[in-house]
């Protein structure tokens, strides 16, 4: 960010004879200072940090103004300054600012300086102030009220009127500490209804005045109804801008602070005369830069974006939290923060929240504000606008109203969710918290290798990839001249009118021939790499040497297909239980679905041995031998394996001779891609909340089969249904089988069940039915079992005793792999105090014994292996190390020793003033 500054005069403001700079310093000539590097947003929204892309998460707010409430929290918000006003039992009225003492309401608006008959002129029920004047005298001057006040909000300090006039502008009336804002300040000209539309930000007495005002008109019980904290009508989002403007504006701050003290720093100006010539030695670039790297290196709302899949992606970029500067504590945000207010409808998710701690964090953005929704009568977007009474909502109650009182009408009926839930098939018959999952699994699915569009969709998995730029669409009509992997190069009409041309006609010499046409690049992403270690890589949809129209999807994503999101696979699973192997949410699957490598050759010398005669002579002779040398190549480490993509070469020192660069210091890059094939582990999702991790891989032969030979590529466990209440499954698993079988995919949009009851099974049955009359198979649609068939089991050949449900769902393979999991040691770290090993997978740890794990040894009696596990076989030094070496040797194990836990559990004691040791008691 440069500073352009042209034609100023500084002034001598500093004494000639203490400085040694005599003449005014002016400067005539343009000048250019450089504040910091500001980071730029990218086209899709995200910012490039350290060569990672980041996110900067909106955040909703309580909007500045006033608030009426029952009672105030105890605690307090640490952030701005707050001015309650509040009554006692006795109706006594005052004011608390902050977190300070409260003192009399008359006392602050006098020193305020409003005389006591203005207040008592300005109030609709002056009577009501009767208790507070017993409190304090009737009338005081505006210095005896300032002193009065600092008095009771500051006892331990001398009282002044220059300190309280100071206290009372920095806290209220300082534009640079204190700011409504835009919004703060009409939402509180709209409270008050002030007839002068004041436009300053910051709090002005008649504010204070008309506040009290307001306060006692509700104690009379003119005001209908309290003030809804929760309501979205009282609070506000700040985007990204507005958080980073922040961050600038503390910069400044800062920056204003150093100007300051080195302009006033005698002793560099008696060092060095004229160091104020230049703004550049003034002005130092790393605050600035330091206010910035601190924001987007590690604030809570600068996150690393997730880059799993596409909805992923759009997912975060549209979050909204509560979290960060202003906001909620993670640790003291409760239960409340999850609760759904009626304010939210078409705004904000309720069903995609995130889990567990992460409670203050919402998924989805605002179209119309709630503030005018108030005074607004809305209506469904499905409703029949030929009824008298249509159901409507106003004022967050349902009510019924006209056609004619109807203010606006409602888009579908799915405007209430988020991106993920609205992708989900016969939604409403799922449970809540099952819809829940089934949102935030879809966004932990990893991208496959050959993607497959669901045979059931809602209609707007098109529209998702789209909107993040995920797939490459062609804005104009258009003719592809060439296609490879890594670019497409098309022609474009330049002419306004492209119904003039005749695309039909035109040939590939034509169009490099004419002027008409501009020619155009489009550089595809080819196996880059994302956050979460994804692969990142577009393939084309064209061909060469056709014409495309405008809208028309060039190139599909990793995970698209055809341009429409295409998170899993359409697989043919069976629910039924299969030799426990798909226990408590176990899946039983079919077999469809090296290390060591060289990658770096590298031999490094070694050092001579003495020199034999041998050697001497063959130098004598040829002048010279074979060093002695030995391999110090880079080695695959075991258990990876992989395609290399690119290899780099990075050197220090760059030559023209291509031998000496090679010579000299530098690096070697080598990008493996990796195939992650389902195995034994591996967690696996469906679109409703059902997930479980694959248990056992049968071969293809051994799987139950159906009636027309094909073997199931799945097994699910039937009793994860009835408990999850999450029924959409098995329409989406029904439907996708009539799907596959008349060769179509289907858009269901969520609730449907509008246009009659049991309309989900009637239209999922009259496809299956179809089906049957289609491929005259009678066993996709008995009217006794509709939906289910008998299978076969693949090792007997016998039929099993019950009918199984079987079908088509679509299945999602998510980001949770066996293979970044998994994890084992022999030795490896131990921790200094305890020596026992560490927790976890990154710092090399061990597993320990547990609570749970002793409770089950005491519970079978096994005192002495119980024994070994807390002693030789964990943190007892002495005995582990004797215990070895008594393995080596072939002896008996020694007994064991003190285990140092307990020694630190001594010195804890110690640290209290108890002194324990350790005695010996014969019998």
């Amino acid at each position: 960010m440069t500073l352009f500054r042209q034609n100023s005069a500084l002034p001598n403001f500093l004494d000639s004879q203490q400085t040694g700079i005599r003449e005014e310093l002016d400067f005539f000539s343009p000048i250019v200072v450089a504040f910091c590097d500001l980071p730029l947003m990218t086209e899709h929204g995200t910012f490039i940090l350290n060569g990672s892309p980041r996110v900067i998460v909106h955040q909703i707010v309580r909007c500045p103004g006033v608030y009426l409430k029952p009672q105030f929290d105890k605690q307090g918000n640490p952030y701005g300054s707050w001015l309650r006003f509040e009554t006692d039992k006795k109706g006594v009225v005052f004011a608390h600012i902050d977190n300070l003492r409260k003192v009399p309401v008359t006392v602050f608006l006098q020193a305020l300086g409003f005389s006591m008959d203005t207040i008592v002129g300005a109030l609709k029920y002056p009577e009501a102030l009767d208790p507070t004047l017993k409190e304090v005298d009737w009338k005081l001057t505006t210095d005896e009220a300032i002193l009065l006040l600092m008095s009771r909000l500051f006892p331990n300090r001398p009282a002044t009127v220059l300190r309280g006039r100071k206290f009372l502008f920095n806290q209220f009336f300082n534009p640079r500490r204190y700011s409504l804002s835009d919004v703060g300040r009409k939402r509180v000209n709209q409270k008050f209804r002030m007839r002068s539309k004041t436009k300053h930000l910051t709090l002005t007495p008649q504010d204070a005045l008309a506040a009290l005002d307001y306060l006692l008109r509700c104690e009379n019980g003119e005001t209908e109804f309290l003030d809804d904290i929760d309501h979205l009508k009282n609070r506000r989002a700040r985007l990204a801008g507005e958080l980073i403007q922040t961050q600038f504006r503390l910069g400044l701050n800062r920056l204003e602070r150093v100007i300051y003290n080195r302009i006033s720093d005698e002793n560099i100006l008696r060092k060095t005369p004229g160091a104020l010539g230049s703004l550049n030695s003034l002005i130092r670039t790393q605050v600035l830069a330091s206010v910035f790297q601190e924001f987007f290196g590690s604030n809570q709302l600068s996150q690393f974006m997730d880059q799993t899949n596409p909805l992923a992606e759009i997912t975060h970029k549209r979050r909204l939290s509560s979290l960060g500067p202003g906001g909620l504590n993670r640790d003291r945000a409760g239960l409340i923060v999850r609760g759904i207010h009626p304010s939210y409808y078409g705004r904000i998710c309720p069903i995609e929240t995130p889990e567990e701690s992460n409670t203050p964090d919402r998924n989805g953005f605002f179209l119309l504000s709630a503030f005018y929704e108030e005074d607004t009568v809305v209506a469904q977007g499905d409703v029949d606008l030929s009824n008298f009474r249509i159901p409507t909502r106003n004022k967050s109650q349902f009510t019924e109203n006209t056609v004619q009182e109807i203010n606006f009408l409602g888009l579908c009926p799915i405007q209430f969710m988020s991106i993920a839930t609205s992708l989900i098939p016969f939604l409403e018959h799922d449970d809540a918290n099952r819809a829940l999952m089934g949102s935030n699994m879809q966004r932990q699915a990893v991208s496959l290798l050959r993607s497959e569009r669901p045979f059931v969709g809602t209609g707007l998995e098109a529209h998702v990839t789209r909107d993040i730029g995920a797939t490459i669409v062609a804005k104009q009509n258009s003719y592809i001249s060439y296609v490879d992997a890594q670019r497409i190069d098309y022609f474009t009409p330049v002419i306004g009118d492209t119904n003039l041309i005749d695309y039909q006609n035109l040939t590939a010499e034509d169009v490099f021939a004419s002027n008409q046409f501009k020619h155009n690049t489009i550089w595809l992403t080819s196996y880059q790499r994302s956050n979460q270690d994804t692969c990142l890589n577009h393939k084309p949809l064209v061909e060469a040497n056709t014409w495309v129209e405008a809208g028309d999807c060039l190139a599909d994503n990793a995970a698209t297909a055809k341009g429409e999101l295409a998170l899993g696979r359409n697989i043919l699973i069976g629910y039924m239980p299969w030799e426990g192997y798909n226990f408590e949410d176990a899946v039983l699957i079919g077999t469809w679905v090296e290390a060591g490598d060289v990658l770096v050759g590298k031999i490094s010398p070694q050092p001579d041995s003495d020199n034999d005669p041998e050697s001497r002579l063959l130098r004598a002779i040829f002048g010279g031998v074979a060093r002695n040398t030995k391999t110090t190549s880079y080695c695959l480490s075991s258990g990876v394996s992989g395609r290399i993509l690119d290899v780099r070469c990075e050197f220090k020192r760059q030559t023209k001779n291509i031998e000496e660069s090679i010579e000299s210091t530098g690096s070697v890059y080598v990008y493996l891609v990796e195939k992650r094939r389902l195995q034994v582990g591996d967690k696996v999702a469906g679109r409703h909340g059902n997930k479980g991790i694959v248990s056992n891989i049968l071969p293809r032969v051994d799987m139950p089969y159906l009636q027309s030979g094909k073997a199931l590529d799945m097994v699910l466990n039937p009793l994860g249904v009835p408990s999850r209440m999450n029924v959409g499954q098995i329409f989406e698993c029904l439907l996708g089988l009539a799907a596959n079988t008349l060769k179509q995919n289907f858009k269901v949009l969520p609730f449907d069940e509008m246009h009659g009851a049991e309309v989900s099974r009637g239209f999922v049955y009259h496809y299956l039915y179809k089906s049957r009359l289609l491929t005259q198979q009678k066993w996709l649609f008995k009217p006794n079992s509709p939906g289910k068939s008998i299978v076969f089991d693949g090792r007997t050949g016998l039929n099993f005793d019950q009918p199984v449900t079987v079908g088509y769902p679509y299945i999602l393979k998510l980001v949770h792999l066996v293979d970044d999991k998994i994890h084992a040691r022999s030795t490896g770290p131990y921790s200094l105090v305890t020596q026992q090993p560490l927790g976890g997978r990154s710092k090399k740890g061990g597993q320990r014994l547990g609570e749970m794990e002793v409770w089950a040894l005491e519970g079978f009696g096994a005192a002495y292996v119980l024994q070994e596990l807390l002693t030789i076989k964990s943190d007892d030094m002495i005995g582990r190390n004797r215990a070895f070496m008594s393995m080596i040797r072939g002896t008996l194990l020694p007994k064991s020793g003190i285990p140092e836990s307990f020694k630190v559990l001594v010195s804890e004691l110690r640290g209290l003033c108890l002194d324990m040791s350790i005695a010996r008691i014969n019998f």
